[in-house]
């Protein structure tokens, strides 16, 4: 059953060989930060169940890039977050004041692609 998306707008692309590639960029108050992470933590944990992500030109079916970032008059600060399959790691907290911005791209080999589309209602 797909699932709808609150936070993530996806922008889909795919290459000659037949890759997909989907690029997201959200920017939250700090009070939807939270469910900004739980969403993105969704994706990627479906994503993770489908296999372990690395390069797809060495086999694997998906990867994936993650960035955040403080959106502070200037300049803007780096978020130091990973995402694990058990959750997130953020080292340092988070001033309360000041939007937060998260991008993510997600690229999968065909097989991959048609699945994610189908689950996260990518058309």
């Amino acid at each position: 059953m797909p699932l709808s998306l609150h936070y993530l707008d996806f922008d889909f692309s795919e290459d000659e060989a037949g890759n997909a590639c989907w690029d997201a960029l959200a920017s939250v108050a700090p009070q939807h930060w939270d469910a900004l992470l739980a969403e993105t933590h969704s994706v990627l944990a479906w994503c993770a169940a489908q296999g372990e992500p690395g390069d797809l030109d060495a086999g694997f079916c998906w990867d994936f890039d993650l960035q955040a970032m403080l959106e502070e008059a200037h300049p803007t600060t780096a978020i130091a977050l990973t995402w694990i399959p058990a959750g997130w790691q953020c080292p340092a907290p988070l001033p309360d004041a000041g939007r937060r911005c998260l991008s993510l791209t997600i690229s999968g080999s065909g097989a991959f692609a048609s699945a994610f589309g189908q689950r996260w209602h990518m058309d």
